[in-house]
Order: C-alpha cells, then structure tokens, then sequence
C-alpha cells in the first residue's frame, strides 16, 4: 500500500524525497489539514512521524511529547495546537518541559492568537482556545520554542 492509499491524502500533498539521512522529527498537530499543508509548502521536511490528534478523544499532545521524549532518534518536536481540555495545558507543560530536558528541541505552535483565529479553532475541533498569551508564556518558561506569526512557518 502506498503511502497516498494509506493516508487518503493527494500524492501532490506529501513530501517527495525519502532519502537516506536521518529522520529525527516528530510532528503531533490537532489539523491534519493544517500538518499536511506544512508538509507540502516545506518538501525538504522528512518527518520520522506524523501524528494529527484531532479532538483528542483519548491521547493528547502531552502524551504524545512524553512518548517521543523517550524515543530513540527523535530529536524535534513539533507540536500544533488549537486548544486545550480542562487540565490538559498543565499536563502539557509538563511533558514539554520533559521533553527539553531529555534534550529534545520542541517546536510549538498555538492556533488562536487573533479573535479570528479562536473563532477558527472553535469550529474545528470544537476545543477551547484558552488566552494565547497565558499558553505562549507557559510553552517559553518550559523551554519550546515559538515562532509568532503563522508566515515564518510557511516559508
């Protein structure tokens, strides 16, 4: 099966070298929209894994970090986020700063920052966007780093 059957998503879509250099990135965004946008705008990305969480019925990011934390090979961490559930954001920073101190690189990007953006965020995964700057300055204090406007993402 190909990777285009497999993830349903358009070969034009997915990033177009696999080459034999190390992969040492994993990817957890709440779109999956939003991570294979970033994966075609940026084809030289050769993640190791791509996890799109969604709703988050059931695993969060946080679980997520503290799983590749431990990984063998990772070495960044990309996370998007929309929102958070009730105590989640806590359990996050937690991971997060795990994460950096298991000298992992996290990269953490968090949806919402304009009205606009929280209104976006709302309707699709339905999470609560929270204050952005709280969450920016907590992700900071634990060690991620987060690039402001969308556009540095894009190019």
């Amino acid at each position: 099966m190909t990777d285009e059957q497999l993830l349903a998503i358009p070969g034009e879509k997915l990033p177009k070298t696999r080459g034999e250099h190390s992969r040492n990135t994993a990817f957890i965004s709440q779109s999956g929209a939003f991570m294979i946008t970033r994966l075609s705008r940026r084809p030289e990305f050769d993640l190791a894994y791509m996890v799109s969480i969604g709703n988050q019925n059931d695993l969060t990011p946080g679980d997520f970090l503290t799983y590749f934390k431990d990984e063998e090979g990772i070495e960044v961490i990309g996370v998007y986020a929309e929102g958070f559930k009730d105590l989640d954001g806590l359990d996050f920073v937690r991971a997060l700063r795990g994460a950096v101190m298991a000298g992992r690189d996290v990269i953490f990007y968090k949806a919402g920052r304009t009205p606009e953006g929280k209104s976006a965020t709302s309707g699709h995964t339905a999470s609560v966007a929270g204050d952005y700057m709280v969450c920016e300055s907590c992700v900071r204090q634990a060690g991620a780093l987060s690039p402001r406007p969308l556009d540095s993402l894009k190019t």
